[in-house]
């Protein structure tokens, strides 16, 4: 059994968003919300790099973490993240081609 993050009591329930903090009550959540906000969307944005298998996947899981932090496409100004990355492990294809697709899906394309 884990504890809860807030008040150390026993929990079984997780927060809904990133799946890592443990929390025993909607109070305990709402409680810890301010501090959590940031690591959340962190680990959440990680959660999703690891459960993707597939390019069409990937795309769908990043345009709805966009919708849901409230962001829209032109918001966004995405740096050429392949490219650099390229330049400075060029030994490292398959990280390249992830940041290649990463930036392709947050464009739209």
């Amino acid at each position: 059994m884990n504890e809860c993050y807030v008040c150390k009591k026993s929990s079984k329930t997780r927060c809904n968003k990133c799946h890592t903090t443990y929390y025993c009550s909607i109070e305990c959540q709402k409680k810890d919300w301010k501090e959590h906000k940031k690591p959340c969307r962190i680990l959440s944005i990680n959660k999703i790099f690891d459960e993707t298998v597939d390019e069409e996947s990937f795309d769908n899981m990043l345009h709805q973490l966009l919708m849901n932090a409230n962001y829209s496409m032109e918001d966004l100004k995405i740096p050429n993240f392949g490219e650099e990355y390229a330049m400075k492990y060029s030994h490292e294809k398959e990280q390249i081609q992830f940041l290649n697709r990463a930036k392709l899906s947050l464009n739209g394309h």
